[in-house]
């Protein structure tokens, strides 16, 4: 992947001050203008200060440039260092709200926290499109939904984006009431049509179902150096929407590329997921420590059609706008060639679960990777769910026989008979 690193401490060429209702000008603290009020005033190469308080909900559209970016940060940043302290006071918070962003560029937010309250329904940011983003030492706090959602509809519709320094938490027990599978936050990072993307030295705290999820069109991310605390369903999913057929039109959703490098994942022996990789063309998982985690890896084919609106009545009891009429699950476009598993450490009782695919050719390697257990490879056919929600498009998949399995320099993984 071809990241572009910006320079994004240049010296702004106006700074203006903000907070919640502010109603000065903006050119100094002691004359904040209101946050709302200052956005459509921006121009590249301009800094926004925002003054501690509780903020209102606000859409950003943004054109900064690659000498000239725009910067909004919290006067005193919520996370405080590398090790993910989380001020307790001086907080700039959008409590129960949150940031939508489209057709931006060249734009950071820094040092802000969102906070949804027990009961309310908010999420964190969206981004809808935009190019060379940054996301900096940012709270995400038991959001309803996502803490940070790009959301685009065709690969490259969001590109060029670095997730740095943040933390996402949810409940740390599971024992509260939440929302979706036990969890009060569904994603803590949530990943669509997305053109190359790195999320490193963040902190996912606590139960989600999905901590970090690369879904449809997306290609070219980098997961690497963060750190997942117990995580719940899964901590990192590469590949989720499965390709459809649905009124005679082919849709590939396949993830393309996701490393997946030097992440530490710390369980509970509760049954949880480190990497799940699905509809994904490669997946490379490599140098992570997985300790007390029952599955450091899973490997399946999408037999689950989200797109069905047959299903979706089925499971939710409404259509969503992602909802196709009619739709087959079928397999088409990019090829799921290889999952590699390299230079791993796994601690703890664990076992790897391996489902085909549909094509022929995809395999898994395991290589010089440890364990202080023995580690059973468990491989299963390929499912044709013949299930009227979820039928596969007739003579779509190329193979039932479940990917190989290669083992190298690892001894204490073994295929299960």
């Amino acid at each position: 992947m071809d990241y572009r690193y910006i320079k994004w401490e240049r010296p702004p060429l106006r700074t203006f001050y903000a907070s919640p209702h502010g109603g000065g000008n903006g050119t100094s603290r002691s004359r904040p203008r209101a946050f709302n009020k200052l956005l459509p005033t921006l121009r590249a190469g301009d800094r926004v200060i925002l003054l501690l308080g509780n903020y209102p909900s606000a859409r950003l559209s943004l054109q900064g440039t690659a000498t000239r970016p725009i910067r909004i940060e919290a006067e005193h940043p919520i996370v405080r260092d590398a090790r993910h302290t989380v001020a307790a006071w001086k907080k700039v918070v959008f409590r129960n709200t949150g940031l939508q962003i489209s057709k931006s560029a060249y734009v950071r937010i820094k040092g802000l926290s969102f906070h949804t309250d027990q009961g309310r329904s908010s999420s964190g940011i969206e981004v809808l499109s935009g190019r060379n983003l940054a996301f900096v030492q940012n709270q995400f706090l038991q959001n309803s939904n996502y803490g940070l959602l790009f959301f685009g509809k065709k690969t490259g519709d969001v590109a060029q984006v670095l997730v740095e320094g943040n933390v996402f938490r949810s409940m740390i027990s599971g024992k509260e009431p939440g929302g979706i599978g036990r969890a009060w936050m569904d994603y803590g990072l949530r990943i669509h049509g997305t053109d190359t993307l790195v999320a490193r030295n963040n902190l996912f705290d606590g139960y989600f179902n999905h901590a970090v999820s690369v879904k449809e069109m997306s290609r070219d991310i980098l997961i690497e150096r963060n750190k997942f605390n117990i995580c719940s369903v899964i901590c990192v999913e590469a590949g989720q929407e499965p390709d459809t057929a649905a009124g005679g039109t082919l849709i590939d959703r396949t993830v393309v590329n996701v490393n997946i490098r030097n992440n530490v994942f710390n369980g509970r022996n509760d049954g949880s997921t480190g990497v799940f990789a699905r509809n994904v063309e490669r997946a490379y998982v490599t140098g992570n420590a997985f300790n007390r985690i029952a599955r450091p890896l899973r490997i399946a084919n999408n037999d689950l059609n989200s797109r069905s609106c047959e299903r979706q009545l089925q499971v939710i009891g409404r259509m969503l706008a992602i909802c196709e009429h009619r739709s087959r699950l079928t397999l088409t476009g990019r090829r799921n060639r290889a999952v590699l598993f390299e230079k791993n450490r796994v601690r703890g009782k664990a076992a790897i679960y391996v489902t085909g695919r549909g094509y022929k050719g995809d395999f898994l390697s395991i290589r010089d990777t440890s364990a202080d257990t023995r580690v059973p490879v468990v491989r299963r056919s390929f499912v044709v769910n013949k299930a009227a929600v979820n039928a596969w498009t007739k003579g779509a998949q190329e193979t039932l026989l479940p990917p190989q399995v290669y083992l190298k320099g690892s001894g204490a993984f073994y295929l299960q008979k």
